[in-house]
């Protein structure tokens, strides 16, 4: 009856129903029980649903808490969600605790599926996001292309969700400046839509204007790059020649402090371990000891 009633547009009576059912599972099976973990994710689910993103996060970390006490670590049910947690700490704006809860979820999912499965991809498609929120848009390129090799394993080249990906890719291509690649990627993009949809479908306009866009930069870009090639060359000839000139001169020891650059080279594992730390002890878990206040009804 809740969840009829969210469908139906009616939040608070929607929400005011999840909760009583909430009670009287607790009241039912107890708090340690996987009916209970269950319910606490519709209830996270239909808080997220209504903007509510703290009291999400709340609810689903109770229901992580229970899910591994009660069916494990390894259960399908456990690591979605761990998903569904990072994606609610996202939008809490707790991007980096989103970030170590997706690398659990991922690695707890490496043991118990193949590395080609289709939430899998999705997982390496949030954390490219969640990096791209972060402006690190270097190491979310590596992401948003795992993403699109699984797709294009499990789907074929001619699939929606492929085309989706694509389009992703280009403008993670396009944010980075390479905006030949760019253009070349979003290009298959907008041939599937068109050839799939037809050229008035959205998404089919929409991948056209990018595609336009992103060959205007490319070209701007290509312009820019030659005007400073040979700004450079000019500026090395000058300064060769007038090395030239000087006497007596002797050669100076050059020195540069090395930066710290991109890890977007690195494989999607070790980039994952960069991201939220190199020890493993450094992963959290939700804190299932503080409990907030439960629904009205609902046994302590």
């Amino acid at each position: 009856a809740g969840r009829m009633s969210l469908e139906q547009g009616q939040k608070e009576l929607g929400l005011e129903l999840l909760l009583e059912s909430l009670a009287l599972h607790e009241q039912t099976y107890g708090f340690l029980h996987a009916e209970s973990a269950r319910c606490y994710a519709v209830v996270s689910l239909a808080h997220y649903d209504s903007g509510a993103n703290d009291l999400a996060a709340e609810f689903m970390t109770r229901s992580v808490v229970i899910s591994e006490r009660t069916v494990g670590l390894d259960d399908p049910f456990t690591i979605h969600n761990y998903l569904n947690l990072a994606l609610y700490e996202h939008a809490c704006g707790h991007t980096e605790t989103a970030l170590r809860f997706m690398r659990r979820a991922i690695d707890l999912w490496a043991l118990v599926n193949s590395p080609d499965h289709p939430d899998l991809a999705t997982a390496h498609n949030n954390v490219a996001v969640m990096l791209q929120s972060l402006q690190l848009y270097d190491d979310a390129l590596p992401f948003f292309k795992s993403c699109l090799d699984i797709r294009r394993r499990l789907l074929g080249d001619k699939h929606v969700l492929v085309a989706n990906a694509l389009h992703s890719l280009a403008k993670a291509y396009a944010v980075t400046g390479d905006f030949k690649q760019a253009v070349t990627v979003e290009r298959d993009a907008h041939k599937f839509f068109s050839e799939t949809f037809g050229d008035e479908d959205p998404r089919t306009v929409e991948t056209s204007h990018w595609l336009a866009e992103f060959t205007f930069n490319a070209v701007k870009s290509a312009k820019l790059t030659k005007a400073a090639r040979r700004q450079l060359l000019e500026a090395a000839t000058a300064a060769s020649a007038l090395q030239m000139d000087r006497e007596g001169s002797k050669g100076g020891e050059a020195t540069a402090n090395a930066q710290a650059g991109s890890k977007g080279h690195l494989p999607i594992d070790d980039l994952l371990k960069f991201i939220t730390g190199n020890s493993a002890s450094g992963q959290p878990k939700p804190k299932g000891g503080r409990r907030a206040k439960g629904p009205k009804g609902s046994r302590r």
